[in-house]
């Protein structure tokens, strides 16, 4: 399945799933102008491909991450209260950090956030590369001194050529 019909797929199911969200124009009405009939059309259609924006701000209007609509395993479930819930997608695995509180932060400060537990999770499994420091190495002289031989015999070549003069 191609990336827009995962897209596609997804959209209808969480569409079918919400009555306030069930039709194209109530999405367009819910995305404070950020989506057009049309973009949101093509995509329930798969038709096109679209851009990250139009996919952030699809994302947004359904209360979810923009990756999270791409997921092809995402199903939209009745849970026992009766409200629709989206399952198959990954779990959040923070217990101490509300979701919420990463979610308000920018895309830049996410990927920083991902790119530290990374590296925590690297350095605890003990795959991180170490940084090693290397000794500094003295500036190279300007004149290296010269081996012997090679003193004395521009020693004798200078002599000879005194000589011939």
């Amino acid at each position: 399945m191609r990336p827009r019909e995962i897209l596609s797929a997804n959209v209808r199911a969480l569409m079918a799933a919400r009555p306030a969200l069930s039709t194209i124009k109530k999405i367009v009405d819910a995305s404070n102008g950020q989506l057009s009939n049309g973009k949101v059309g093509r995509i329930t259609a798969a038709s096109h491909t679209t851009d990250v924006d139009t996919l952030e701000a699809l994302a947004k209007v359904f209360d979810m991450e923009s990756w999270q609509l791409l997921v092809p395993t995402m199903s939209v479930v009745t849970g026992p209260d009766g409200r629709s819930v989206v399952a198959g997608l990954p779990d959040w695995p923070f217990e101490m950090i509300e979701r919420s509180r990463f979610d308000a932060l920018t895309e830049r400060q996410r990927g920083f956030v991902q790119a530290r537990v990374v590296s925590a999770i690297e350095e605890c499994e003990g795959t991180k590369p170490r940084l090693v420091a290397h000794p500094v190495a003295e500036p190279a002289r300007k004149d290296p001194p010269m081996p012997a031989e090679f003193d004395a015999g521009l020693s004798r070549n200078t002599r000879a050529t005194k000589r011939k003069a």
